[in-house]
């Protein structure tokens, strides 16, 4: 893809102009990008006929299961209408690792991490609830976790 950009001091407000031959996935995303500027710091979600507003901070984990995913927060837990990856492209990445298929966890929650014999780890989180981390991402939460001490 070739990208163009043109700087105009004269300008009154930000304007981004995209010419494509077809719309895809990833040209979605760079328009959201554009259109929504900074990260979420909400995140809706339900609990039976409820929505609520949680901060991105209450959430320890989401997991994906079926055509939804359940946010884990230290307490409850709550539907998210969402996939998996709206939910990371949504998220701060700073703070939310994907450790396997199914799941993405707040690094600000993991108490420990243990490892297993068959080279996958198992996260804790302050909560008590555990986790399984595949061994495709272990090495990438190793090193996010020892990166942020």
């Amino acid at each position: 893809m070739k990208v163009k950009i043109k700087l105009d001091p004269d300008l009154d407000r930000e304007q981004a102009e995209i010419s494509i031959r077809e719309m895809t996935p990833a040209i979605r995303r760079a328009i959201q990008i554009l259109q929504d500027g900074e990260k979420a710091d909400k995140l809706q979600v339900m609990q039976g006929e409820r929505a609520f507003l949680l901060g991105l901070d209450e959430i320890v984990y989401v997991l994906a299961g079926g055509d939804r995913c359940k946010v884990f927060t230290e307490e409850d837990e709550y539907d998210y209408k969402d996939t998996l990856k709206s939910f990371e492209y949504l998220s701060d990445d700073r703070t939310f690792i994907r450790i396997s298929k199914s799941c993405v966890l707040n690094l600000d929650w993991i108490h420990y991490y243990e490892a297993s014999f068959s080279g996958s780890l198992t996260v804790v989180f302050k909560n008590g609830h555990k986790e399984y981390v595949s061994r495709k991402y272990t090495r990438a939460l190793k090193d996010r976790v020892l990166n942020r001490k």
